[in-house]
């Protein structure tokens, strides 16, 4: 990728989309740190910390850098100043690492137990797919034509979730859906579960 971007002078926009919630081996490293002049990093503290904050982030080329500023002051002119301010001390005195690294061990704590506990509770009429970072998780149903039923079962219950089929391009097949767990209080973990399972059995 970077071959090319170089070979046809562009520039690469990185989103490094889930790297703060990786949960088997240490976080993949971003390609930024490969070709900084290469590429811009982009992210966001929705996750990390939460979206009606709206702050971003952007790690430019320095060649970029008062292109970017006159386009970001047509755009929308700046963001209030004090959340930028009150995030700036609150990540230089360390505190995002330390709640990144308190609410990673929280997120792999809370999707163990839903992944182990689907599993236990459908057993061989669910494949889960494996992944490694993220809040969510994704599994497909065995028996095929079974999502349909599971779609309106889902609705009446007015429980959640999305198809996978929504995020592939092509020719994607298979009855395959992702759950979200960030925002699920650990005491909803259960009656998700009692849910889930009997929407999908």
């Amino acid at each position: 990728m970077l071959d090319q971007a170089r070979r046809h002078g562009a520039m690469i926009v990185e989103d490094d989309y889930d790297c703060e919630y990786r949960y088997d081996g240490r976080p993949l490293d971003a390609l930024q740190t490969l070709a900084p002049e290469q590429v811009c990093y982009v992210g966001t503290f929705s996750k990390t910390m939460f979206a009606a904050l709206r702050l971003g982030y952007a790690v430019i080329p320095q060649s970029l850098r008062n292109d970017l500023l006159s386009i970001r002051k047509v755009a929308d002119g700046f963001c209030a100043p004090v959340p930028q301010l009150a995030l700036a001390s609150f990540i230089r005195e360390g505190h995002l690492h330390r709640h990144i690294r308190r609410m990673q061990r929280t997120y792999a704590d809370r999707r163990i137990k839903l992944v182990d506990g689907l599993r236990l509770r459908l057993g061989d009429r669910i494949e889960t797919i494996p992944s490694t970072a993220g809040l969510h998780f994704s599994f497909r149903l065995v028996e095929p034509g079974k999502l349909d039923l599971a779609l309106r079962k889902a609705l009446k219950r007015k429980v959640a979730f999305e198809l996978c089929s929504r995020y592939s391009v092509g020719g994607f097949s298979g009855d395959c859906c992702a759950i979200g767990f960030g925002s699920l209080p650990d005491d909803l973990v259960e009656p998700c579960l009692n849910h889930l399972s009997s929407i999908f059995e």
